[in-house]
């Protein structure tokens, strides 16, 4: 889901809240509590290095020609196994990396709870509509990329569309023209056979017509 979740976001009018029933990746670093002893390292110099050895921040900047260039100091790890080689200790006598003391494990985040689907367990992604966004735009929107977003996803995972809440709008805005052609044709027809007044039909039928057009627009 962590493929799909950025692509419903860029779907027109829809957003991607967070998802239900799946496990968030973790970088999990497990340490060793007699190593820590032998090196008489602290949990709080491990997260320290860590956070100093992960990061990118802003150092200067480097006029080259007409250009004044920002030049940051980019600690950021392309690889999760580089955490290995993150010192913890330096300086006078031994360096103490993070593999000394421990194991670098790409993990999951603790399970807290999981989503269901036909006694099938699942990742329930919610689409919802922005408050300017028009419902059955959106969900017109999020079908026709349903493709595309199958497309990013391995054989076995298959991501499909299980709850339209359009369709109880579009049922109101049938019932709506319903009503609206109903009380158009009903008023104009008992002028017609009462009355007998075509030019008074004409008027009813196209008038109550236009009120509603112009209400609605």
């Amino acid at each position: 889901y962590t493929r799909i979740r950025p692509m419903l976001a860029t779907v027109p009018g829809a957003e991607a809240p967070p998802p239900f029933g799946g496990n968030i990746r973790s970088i999990v670093i497990s340490v060793d509590a007699d190593k820590l002893r032998k090196y008489n390292i602290s949990g709080d110099e491990i997260i320290q290095a860590l956070e100093t050895g992960n990061k990118v921040l802003p150092a200067g900047n480097v006029r080259t020609g007409d250009y004044m260039r920002i030049a940051p100091v980019n600690t950021d790890l392309p690889d999760i196994h580089q955490l290995d080689y993150l010192p913890i200790r330096t300086g006078h006598g031994p360096q103490i990396f993070i593999k000394d003391v421990g194991v670098v494990q790409d993990s999951a985040d603790i399970l807290c709870g999981y989503a269901l689907f036909q006694g099938k367990r699942t990742v329930y992604l919610p689409a919802v509509k922005r408050a300017d966004a028009s419902t059955v735009s959106v969900v017109d929107n999020l079908k026709a990329a349903l493709p595309r977003m199958q497309a990013v996803l391995p054989n076995d995972v298959k991501i499909s569309y299980e709850f339209d809440q359009s369709k109880y709008v579009r049922e109101a805005i049938d019932d709506v023209f319903r009503e609206g052609l109903m009380g158009t044709i009903l008023p104009g027809l008992m002028i017609l056979i009462f009355l007998r007044d075509f030019r008074s039909t004409l008027i009813v039928v196209t008038t109550i017509p236009l009120s509603l057009l112009s209400a609605i627009v």
